[in-house]
C-alpha cells in the first residue's frame, strides 16, 4: 500500500468526517489516528487536532472512542513510566486511560512493575 501525505488541519477534517457515531469509517479511522499517526505528529500538531476535535460540538465523552481520543491526545494526561521487570528496567510514554498507565488501547503497565512516573 502506497503512503502519502496530508498536513494537521486535513487530518483534523477527515476526524471530524468520522466524529460521529454512525459512520462505517468512524473506529478504524479513529484508532488508526490515536495507534499509528499520534506517534508520527509533533506536540504541537497533537494539540492542535485536541483542541479542534474537543471543541466540536459532535464530540462526547460519552462515547468510548472519544473518551480514547481524549486520554490519548490530551497533553495533560502524558507520562513516561519507568519499570522493572525480570531484572531488567526500562522507560516507557504512557498516558491514562481507564485508570491504568496505558502504551495503547490493549496494552497497560501492572503496578507491579512501575518503579517511578514522571509526568511529560
Amino acid at each position: 500500500m502506497s503512503t502519502f501525505e496530508i498536513d494537521i488541519l486535513e487530518i483534523c477534517f477527515l476526524a471530524e468526517a468520522c466524529m460521529n457515531p454512525g459512520t462505517i469509517a468512524r473506529h478504524s479511522f479513529w484508532m488508526d489516528l490515536c495507534e499509528k499517526h499520534h506517534h508520527k505528529m509533533s506536540m504541537d500538531e497533537r494539540d492542535k487536532i485536541f483542541y479542534f476535535i474537543t471543541r466540536n460540538l459532535g464530540f462526547n465523552l460519552d462515547n468510548k472512542e472519544n473518551q480514547y481520543f481524549y486520554a490519548r491526545f490530551n497533553k495533560d494526561n502524558q507520562y513516561r513510566v519507568q519499570t522493572e521487570f525480570e531484572g531488567k528496567t526500562g522507560w516507557n510514554e504512557c498516558f491514562l486511560y481507564n485508570g491504568k498507565y496505558s502504551i495503547n488501547e490493549r496494552t497497560w503497565i501492572p503496578e507491579e512493575y512501575i518503579i517511578k512516573v514522571e509526568k511529560l
